[in-house]
């Protein structure tokens, strides 16, 4: 008999598709925010046009506006699954989600305010 098989034959229940995809989403949002935010820290180093800075920080705002959305959709999905007593709750996985929350909080809120000011300045 297989390590990972119950006693009665069936496999074990794995993770479900829905929380699967939404945690690939966050980290592809997450990766994304993070290497936009990358960019546009070098790009201040290296003196990038204004027009090119103002065009990062628009990527910005729209990438961590999803991974806000899929993080605060990431904690709903895995709560109703342990609700509904389908997938066991894992604390770490909620405090990642949290965590994604409060980063893409903090890049949005640099986004917009560098592009307020963008445009203020113009």
């Amino acid at each position: 008999m297989r390590a990972d098989a119950s006693a009665d034959g069936a496999a074990p229940a794995g993770k479900p598709f829905s929380l699967i995809l939404i945690k690939r989403a966050s980290l592809f949002f997450a990766a994304l925010c993070g290497i936009e935010t990358l960019y546009w820290y070098v790009g201040s180093f290296q003196s990038f046009l204004d027009a090119t800075q103002a065009m990062l920080m628009a990527f910005l705002r729209w990438s961590s506006l999803g991974l806000l959305l899929t993080a605060m959709l990431g904690i709903a999905v895995a709560v109703a699954l342990a609700l509904l007593r389908r997938y066991p709750l894992r604390i770490g996985g909620l405090l990642v989600y949290v965590l994604l929350i409060l980063l893409a909080s903090a890049a949005l809120m640099l986004a917009d305010s560098l592009l307020i000011l963008h445009r203020g300045l113009t």
